[in-house]
C-alpha cells in the first residue's frame, strides 16, 4: 500500500470507530475492505501457503473479510501503530486462531469417533492412535502420572462417563492429582493447537 493510501485508510478507520450510525459505519468499512482486499487477500494466501493449507477461492475470499472485520473492530489510532501493521499481525492472528481451532475440534472428532466403546479403562490404545505426539508425551511421563494424563485427556474429550475417578494412592494426594492434571491439560492443549 502507498502512503496516500494508508493516509486515507488511517482516515476512514477514524472515522469508523467515531461513528455511531450503523449504515455509516458499514459504508465506511465496505469501502475500507474494497481498497484493502488486494492486500488482505495476499496476506490471507501467504499466511495459508506457510502453513500447507489450500482453499477454494472462496473460502479465502470469506478467511479474508472476517479477518478483515476482526482487524478493524481491534484497531486503536491512538496506538501509534501504522494500519498496515495492525492488520497484518490482526490478519495473522485471527488467521491461526481460527486454524489452531479447526484443527482442535478436528482432533477432537477424531477422539470423539474412535471406537473406545468397549475399551478397557486401562487400555486408552484407541484414543491415541490418531495422535502420536500425545502418545509419545505420554510414553516420557513416570508410570504414576499416566492415569492422571489419561483422566485429563477425556475431560478435554468430553467424555465423563470414561473419567477415571480420583483413587487414593499413596503416589500422589488429592491436590497433587488435581495440579499434575491441570498441568497435562495445558499440555494436551498446547500438543493439539500445534
Amino acid at each position: 500500500m502507498d502512503h496516500n493510501l494508508i493516509r486515507y485508510l488511517e482516515d476512514k478507520a477514524k472515522k469508523y470507530i467515531n461513528s455511531h450510525d450503523i449504515k455509516e459505519k458499514e459504508a465506511i468499512r465496505n469501502d475500507m475492505f474494497t481498497k484493502m482486499s488486494p492486500t488482505v487477500d495476499n496476506w490471507t494466501a501467504s499466511i495459508l501457503k506457510h502453513k500447507k493449507i489450500y482453499l477454494s477461492p472462496q473460502e479465502k475470499l470469506s478467511l479474508g473479510w472476517d479477518s478483515f472485520v476482526f482487524s478493524l473492530h481491534h484497531f486503536h489510532p491512538g496506538k501509534n501503530i501504522p494500519l498496515p501493521n495492525h492488520f497484518y499481525g490482526y490478519t495473522r492472528f485471527f488467521l491461526l486462531s481460527q486454524l489452531s481451532k479447526k484443527k482442535k475440534v478436528e482432533n477432537q472428532n477424531i477422539v470423539m469417533t474412535t471406537d473406545i466403546e468397549n475399551r478397557n479403562p486401562d487400555d486408552l490404545e484407541a484414543l491415541y492412535g490418531q495422535m502420536d505426539e500425545l502418545k509419545q508425551f505420554r510414553e516420557t511421563i513416570p508410570k504414576g502420572y499416566k492415569e492422571i494424563f489419561d483422566d485429563a485427556i477425556l475431560s478435554i474429550a468430553g467424555r465423563p462417563k470414561d473419567k477415571i475417578a480420583y483413587k487414593k494412592s499413596s503416589n500422589y494426594g488429592y491436590y497433587k492429582y488435581c495440579e499434575a492434571k491441570k498441568v497435562f491439560k495445558l499440555v494436551i492443549d498446547f500438543l493439539l493447537r500445534k
